[in-house]
């Protein structure tokens, strides 16, 4: 299920990608393809400047010290599974 999901999301990530660089290309065309190309160029180099930045930000010192506590948190005991072994 999940290896169907990511294969989806990225076909659709896909298509979106080819759809929205066509547009901005055609929405240029007055100049000619290669220079109406250009925007598009600076919309792709802007979205790769932005995974790499998100992948920064998530491997961060304080991003690594966050997973380590949320791990912490879930890998503990549950307090509402200790109140009903009481009971």
């Amino acid at each position: 299920m999940a290896g169907a999901l990511a294969s989806t999301s990225r076909q659709f990530g896909a298509a979106v990608g080819v759809a929205v660089t066509g547009s901005i290309i055609t929405a240029g065309s007055g100049a000619g393809f290669v220079t109406a190309a250009h925007s598009a160029w600076v919309v792709i180099a802007s979205c790769g400047a932005l995974v790499v930045l998100a992948g920064l930000a998530s491997t961060s010192r304080w991003a690594v010290q966050s997973a380590q506590l949320n791990g912490d948190r879930l890998t503990g005991p549950v307090p509402q599974q200790a109140e009903l072994a009481d009971v």
